[in-house]
């Protein structure tokens, strides 16, 4: 306390002008000032007074603020280097001087006010037994200000590096590594900063994000993430900072989709906006793309992927790039345009074959009989997938795998996976439907199947089952009834003088085998109408990448329009498409008959010719 004091004292009269000297004495006198204050507030803070912890709070400030400007200067330089590159060599000497000119002893500064500002957010947690009065200053609105300030510092210095590394990787790998390494030369210091990031409020999080776009540099915030994320050199606890800030608003707005892949630059909460703009929009506009960094890992050829080693680099990314469109589409609403999309490009352009490389993390007991396991009978890394599996379909959260994912082993790449197929059967029954039927080794089927209905399916159903009860779409015409115990939900139509009633029958081993549709009570429809809607629910069922509440919604609004007068598509018979839910919206000029437009694509591809269907009139 008694140095303290002594060094206030002298920060006071004596440091403006060593430190205008640059004297070694004044730079060594701050070191060892920085570190005295990390051990003051760490175990004398009941000692300090109001003067001295505002003191604190100034000298922490600043030289955070100070790690900040260098990191920023040095993301200048990097940027002018790759855009004023003459070649790839004249780059790499540029960026090794960048790296090579860093001021250590600022970012010395910085860690060590780093340090102290952990103490001084634990301080605000503590639950005083007594009334300390440097507590309450530091619980006060001054701290509060400050401290959110610095977050925001910060979050600023954090995506700046990251940037860094995406402008340096756009020249070329090698570029992007040196710049990697620079942190990993101070790995404390970046993991300090990861700590404090992750936690960073939404509004301290978007001002930090429009700060960066001010700064108009060749890469965005959202590049800087993924190259972390996805580093050369990779530190786990910046990962996972990436990975967090990647799904939190508002990055997650801008973290998922290519910019203006769907025609517009909005953001994903946009969808009212954003669903009258692509229904207006060409076929040839209403594409999908995530992002180049995910779209690279997700759609890597799984023949590569299959034949890596299992704790490869390109094989964790890849895990990583799943586990976070898996949680971009979980926070997307159910009946949003973009969900629809993503769910289509998952469909059309991703082998499921990746399901492939997840159970090969998941060693099961091939031969075994198809009855439910026995935890004893699973081999340590598959009890570790199983659970992980039901945690993720339970909490709808991939984030405890990834948190645990480092050091990157065995056991913890099992996890990652086990919690990729609870995700993935969780929002992509259908898809995971079509990879299982496909298999060709009855013993692997049979030992998945027993596998998902001991650990899966249990947590599956009963969600299921959950969200059928509580859906809020029964009416005076519709009602809908769950027997968990026979897994049946039984859907009632009536209108008018007609109705009908629809059992749906869910396997034990749900979603790998395909649902069964019945009519078990029909009034007042025509046979061929009843065989109709019994197709058409079953159809909505079983291609739905989705809870089966939401199929039944489907379903019901696909009959409220057929009596509201709309017609259904001549190709499919049904009003809304089974898998994208559009309406027929293309109309033939001649007959006047409208089309779903991927049902009119199948046409065409299948028939070799642009025609209508129907009148023969070329579209």
């Amino acid at each position: 306390l008694t140095l303290f004091q002594k060094y206030k004292i002298f920060c006071a009269i004596e440091a403006p002008s060593l430190s205008t000297s640059g004297t070694t004495l004044s730079t060594m006198v701050e070191l060892l000032g920085v570190k005295l204050i990390a051990v003051m507030v760490g175990y004398c803070w009941t000692e300090l007074q109001e003067n001295d912890l505002h003191f604190v709070f100034h000298t922490v400030q600043k030289w955070i603020e100070s790690a900040v400007l260098l990191v920023e200067e040095m993301t200048d330089a990097i940027n002018d280097a790759v855009i004023n590159q003459k070649s790839n060599e004249d780059t790499l000497e540029k960026l090794k001087l960048v790296v090579s000119s860093i001021d250590e002893l600022t970012l010395s500064f910085g860690e060590f006010a780093l340090v102290t500002l952990c103490h001084l957010n634990h301080l605000v947690d503590i639950q005083e037994t007594e009334n300390f009065q440097s507590l309450q200053i530091i619980k006060s609105g001054d701290f509060a200000d400050r401290n959110n300030n610095m977050m925001e510092s910060m979050l600023r210095l954090f995506l700046a590096s990251g940037v860094s590394e995406a402008i340096a990787k756009s020249s070329c790998e090698e570029a992007s590594s040196i710049i990697a390494s620079s942190r990993v030369a101070y790995m404390h210091f970046w993991e300090l900063v990861a700590s404090f990031v992750i936690y960073a409020s939404p509004q301290t999080r978007r001002c930090a994000l429009e700060s960066m776009e001010l700064w108009g540099l060749a890469k965005g915030s959202v590049s800087g993430l993924y190259s972390i994320l996805f580093s050369s050199q990779p530190i786990s606890h910046l990962q996972f900072a990436a990975y967090s800030l990647l799904l939190s608003e508002p990055l997650c707005q801008f973290s998922l989709i290519k910019e203006c892949s769907l025609g517009s630059n909005r953001p994903l909460t946009q969808e009212s906006c954003m669903g009258q703009s692509i229904e207006l929009m060409p076929d040839s506009e209403k594409t999908l793309d995530l992002r180049e960094e995910l779209s690279s890992l997700i759609e890597m050829p799984t023949s590569e992927l299959l034949q890596t080693d299992l704790l490869a680099h390109d094989r964790v990314d890849a895990f990583i790039a799943w586990s976070l469109l898996l949680s971009h589409l979980q926070l997307l609403p159910p009946a949003s345009i973009t969900r629809e999309r993503v769910l289509q490009y998952i469909q059309d352009k991703i082998s499921p074959c990746i399901l492939d490389c997840i159970f090969q993390h998941i060693p099961l007991r091939t031969g075994a009989p198809c009855g439910k396991k026995k935890d004893a009978e699973l081999m340590p890394e598959a009890e570790v997938a199983a659970q992980a599996s039901k945690n993720a379909i339970i909490t709808c959260s991939l984030l405890p795998c990834i948190e645990s994912l480092w050091p990157v082993g065995t056991w913890q790449m099992a996890s990652l996976a086990g919690g990729l197929y609870g995700m993935m059967i969780r929002l992509l029954p259908s898809y995971v439907r079509t990879w299982f039927t496909s298999l060709r080794d009855r013993s692997l089927s049979s030992s998945i199947e027993s596998f998902t209905r001991a650990w899966c399916s249990p947590p599956l159903l009963l969600d299921e089952f959950s969200q059928v009860k509580d859906s809020l779409y029964a009416d005076d015409n519709f009602s809908v009834s769950v027997n968990r115990s026979a897994y049946e939900i039984v859907a009632t139509y009536k209108k008018e003088e007609t109705g009908i009633d629809l059992v749906i029958r869910l396997p034990s081993c749900y979603p790998l085998r395909h649902v069964d549709v019945e009519c078990t009570r029909s009034l007042g429809i025509s046979e061929v109408k009843c065989r109709k809607w019994l197709l058409s629910l079953t159809a909505f069922v079983r291609n739905q990448n989705g809870a089966i509440a939401e199929a039944i919604h489907t379903w019901k609004s696909n009959f409220d329009k057929e009596f509201e007068g709309v017609e259904e598509c001549p190709i499919c018979y049904s009003i809304l498409h089974t898998s994208n839910h559009s309406l027929p919206r293309l109309a033939c000029k001649t007959c006047r008959h409208k089309f779903h437009g991927a049902c009119l694509y199948k046409w065409f591809s299948t028939s070799n010719k642009s025609t209508c269907p129907l009148c023969q009139t070329p579209f």
